[in-house]
């Protein structure tokens, strides 16, 4: 069974000064009721791990990524276990628990099959790109936490 808890990471870069999140274009996934979409790293927690070691490992599955420093941002949301999604975490919880992260990294991603695109934006831009509100208002605390 999957742990109740997954993790959101934001990856960035700085250039000239501005940050630049990164998405990642998330494949459809109808087995799930989930339509292709614009999001961070995400990804659940696994038997035995932490989440900051769930970050870590998530980053690296989806991105190729190692970052040397994960933040976790003090930021946290949760959303109900979906009908379709209930043989996955059986019949005890009712929502998962994700937690943000940051990191900050450099070159371009080597994407896994999860996702189909990549893109370099602003928080603007992102924003308007999420399909998730609870991914915006994640994006927002990541920003405050990197303008602290």
């Amino acid at each position: 069974m999957r742990q109740p808890f997954s993790i959101n990471a934001f990856l960035y870069s700085v250039e000239e000064g501005n940050i630049r999140f990164l998405l990642l274009k998330r494949v459809q996934r109808s087995e799930f009721s989930l339509p292709a979409f614009w999001q961070g790293v995400t990804g659940g927690m696994e038997e035995g791990e932490t989440l900051e070691e769930t970050a870590a490992r998530e980053i690296f599955e989806e991105t190729g990524y190692k970052p040397k420093l994960i933040l976790a941002v003090g930021y946290e949301y949760s959303f109900p276990i979906k009908d379709e999604w209930r043989d996955s975490y059986g019949s005890g919880p009712t929502e998962i628990i994700e937690k943000v992260y940051c990191a900050e990294v450099e070159g371009e991603p080597q994407l896994s099959a999860e996702h189909s695109e990549y893109k370099w934006v602003s928080e603007s831009e992102a924003k308007e790109l999420m399909h998730f509100d609870t991914n915006k208002l994640a994006l927002e605390a990541v920003n405050k936490r990197l303008s602290s």
